[in-house]
């Protein structure tokens, strides 16, 4: 057995040869050194990124909740007889997520947007497929991302309310005002997900004897998706819908080409 071990069998370590009272004796630290007054100022900040991100989160559970509740209001559009007091009732409930947006905005208020994106993203694109049924059932056609963006910008002059004209981002600061813009991500995702609750509204119409709302939405729904591909750039969509419209009747072909502002 070597010198360094005891008599254990194990091996000592070096502070055990001091005194129990002189192993952890070591000068103060200085809280008033530069570098702990820069570790207290990253701790900070970093404390108040992760609260504004918590807060965020939280907001785009309101909104996503609010915006689903929106989304089965309108379903009820099927069976009730007043079509226009459940679009009004869905525009006032539209207005509360709009708020919640409001203090979404006002918390990214000099932040880059995309540190922050994956707290608020679920509930954009919830409001997304909210909105953009609500504008399909009023218009049956496919609102577009700038459209909503347009819907979210807000002025301390009205008390919140959407202020539906753009201006500068000098005037954005001199006036008071707040926005968000919704991303291409998130538009898509929600337009996705609109897909889905027009398929349920075309069943709730069937079972209601409706068969005129399924097949004018079919028609609609795809037309508006190709020609949105289209308008992104793929020319790949655009050569697929020029085919299935050439392929219809032709009563149909002529109504089809004339509602998508197309010709042949």
């Amino acid at each position: 057995m070597s010198n360094k071990e005891g008599s254990g069998g194990f091996r000592k370590r070096k502070h055990d040869n001091f005194p129990h009272n002189q192993r952890r004796e070591g000068k103060d630290v200085n809280s008033s050194s530069p570098v702990m007054l820069a570790f207290k100022s990253f701790q900070q900040e970093l404390d108040a990124r992760h609260d504004k991100y918590e807060r965020l989160v939280k907001l785009s559970r309101d909104i996503t909740v609010e915006s689903k509740r929106t989304i089965f209001l309108l379903h009820r559009i099927t069976s009730a007889p007043d079509m226009e007091e459940i679009l009004t009732e869905s525009e006032i409930k539209l207005d509360g997520v709009r708020q919640k947006i409001l203090q979404v905005a006002q918390e990214l208020s000099g932040e880059d947007m995309h540190q922050f994106h994956r707290a608020i993203t679920t509930g954009l694109q919830e409001y997304v497929e909210a909105v953009s049924f609500q504008h399909f059932i009023k218009t049956r056609s496919l609102i577009s991302m700038d459209e909503i963006n347009k819907q979210l910008i807000f002025t301390t002059e009205d008390n919140g309310k959407e202020n539906k004209t753009s201006c500068s981002d000098a005037q954005d600061k001199q006036f008071g005002t707040w926005r968000l813009k919704i991303t291409p991500v998130d538009y898509l995702l929600g337009v996705a997900d609109l897909t889905g609750e027009l398929m349920r509204m075309c069943i709730n119409s069937v079972g209601n004897g409706d068969i005129d709302t399924p097949f004018e939405t079919a028609v609609t729904c795809v037309l508006q998706e190709l020609i949105l591909l289209h308008e992104w750039g793929s020319f790949y969509y655009s050569g697929i819908l020029y085919f299935l419209i050439l392929s219809l009747p032709l009563n149909l072909k002529f109504h089809l080409l004339s509602l998508c502002g197309l010709e042949i």
